[in-house]
């Protein structure tokens, strides 16, 4: 899907350095594959003409590199660029997308027909705004927040080629995006007060068994989404279940609501869920969200 972009590939501004047959590699070096698009660490030392994907004894899979990290399934990993980020995609006929982990001061998204180059779409968003509770407190006294997801819907579906412009963070110089999703939305009912965001840890404690010293081992973290929709009829309720069955298995990006406010109820993971009959049926939602 992806046609054109300002990031190399290895892209030697982040580090990234190309695998050669005839190199002597250390325990820790890392080198990147452009046919697997993948980052490979060395386990092993010394010069062997294996390729990485194929010696897992000596090389282990590490990550996406830099120029496809926004098209694996966590945020931690993100397309970053020094400067302005520019990508073009062709996803085919698609209704919306959805980014997450953005780290940037605006987003230009354009959609053209993929044949005919005409654009039907063009969007610039900024991200620089203020998500705490007291606003005037936080524009005077406070740290700047930035929005870091955004989606775009309700586009007709056409077969897309879709070009996205992301402006660096006023802060850091940097550009990234660690999620990119293209697809269609599907409605899942209503969403009804009491939907709950669950943030999950994956720090765990070490303990020393012989002095009782503690170190907290830093890990990833994910988000789970948990709460009911509301169907008017039993039509709507097979449909609904129709779609959960569907996406058994696929990690989806799941909308709770349009409100900015409620963007926290917002997440990208595997969603599960219980349609329930009744007078007015029910699907008890629940998405277990991905690093």
């Amino acid at each position: 899907m992806l046609t054109a972009c300002n990031v190399a590939e290895p892209d030697t501004s982040t580090g990234e350095v190309a695998w050669n047959a005839l190199t002597t590699y250390a325990i820790g070096n890392e080198v990147v594959r452009t046919t697997t698009h993948r980052v490979y660490t060395a386990i092993a030392s010394g010069v062997d003409a294996g390729l990485p994907e194929s010696t897992p004894l000596r090389w282990e899979d590490t990550r996406p590199s830099n120029l496809w990290a926004w098209n694996d399934l966590y945020r931690s990993t993100a397309i970053r660029k020094n400067g302005t980020l520019t990508l073009t995609i062709n996803p085919g006929i698609i209704t919306g997308l959805n980014m997450f982990g953005l780290v940037g001061d605006s987003v230009r998204v354009v959609r053209k027909n993929a044949a005919s180059g005409i654009a039907d779409i063009d969007i610039t968003s900024s991200l620089s705004m203020y998500l705490s509770g007291d606003l005037e407190w936080e524009f005077w006294y406070g740290t700047p927040k930035q929005q870091d997801a955004l989606r775009m819907k309700d586009w007709l579906p056409d077969d897309s080629q879709v070009e996205i412009t992301l402006t660096p963070s006023t802060v850091t110089g940097w550009a990234e995006i660690g999620i990119l999703v293209f697809g269609n939305f599907n409605d899942l009912g209503l969403p009804q007060k009491g939907f709950k965001a669950s943030p999950v840890d994956y720090s765990r404690i070490k303990l020393d068994p012989d002095t009782g010293e503690v170190v907290i081992v830093k890990g990833l973290s994910a988000k789970n989404i948990n709460g009911e929709c509301a169907m008017l009829t039993a039509t709507e309720a097979k449909a609904v279940l129709d779609v959960i069955y569907d996406l058994l298995g696929t990690p989806v990006a799941v909308l709770i609501s349009d409100d900015l406010s409620h963007d926290f109820l917002n997440a990208f993971g595997l969603l599960t869920g219980d349609v329930t009959d009744g007078d007015i049926c029910t699907l008890s939602l629940s998405v277990r969200g991905m690093i």
